[in-house]
């Protein structure tokens, strides 16, 4: 039996194309700089091979992507260089997904009237304003909230 693909929202600063992008994967640490759990890090194992992950970046969703296989435990990426060192060197979870960049982005702040409804409540990837979160990495994105995107 199938399960159905879901959809994922990853805000990318530090690392967006030259090392994620481009090196199909997503990574993060497993747990905040304190120790603390934190949900945009346990998302990274929920996500599933065939998952739909947006890129955000610079204020846009700028690539798409399809998860090509399960988080693993894997060390920061040597090509994250300092990104990241807040951080330390402890393992953390890395998940292959396969991008395309888009030709034309998509900003939210273009389209805030009809996201705005349909935003999580909890860990939303972006604000209602349509500025990323950045506090939230990785975020499950509402079927309304993918519907909203065509």
């Amino acid at each position: 039996m199938f399960q159905k693909a879901k959809y994922w929202w990853v805000n990318h600063r530090q690392t967006h194309r030259r090392q994620e992008l481009e090196g199909e994967y997503l990574w993060s640490p497993k747990k905040n700089q304190n120790g603390a759990r934190n949900v945009s890090y346990d998302n990274m194992i929920h996500v599933m091979p065939g998952d739909v992950v947006f890129s955000f970046a610079d204020a846009a969703i700028r690539a798409v992507g399809v998860a090509i296989g399960r988080a693993r435990e894997a060390p920061k990426p040597p090509e994250f260089g300092s990104a990241g060192d807040q951080w330390g060197s402890d393992p953390g979870w890395q998940v292959p997904v396969r991008f395309k960049e888009l030709a034309d982005p998509l900003r939210p702040k273009d389209h805030t009237s009809q996201l705005a409804p349909v935003l999580p409540a909890r860990h939303s990837p972006i604000r209602a304003s349509g500025d990323g979160n950045q506090g939230v990495y990785l975020a499950a994105v509402p079927e309304p909230m993918v519907d909203k995107t065509d």
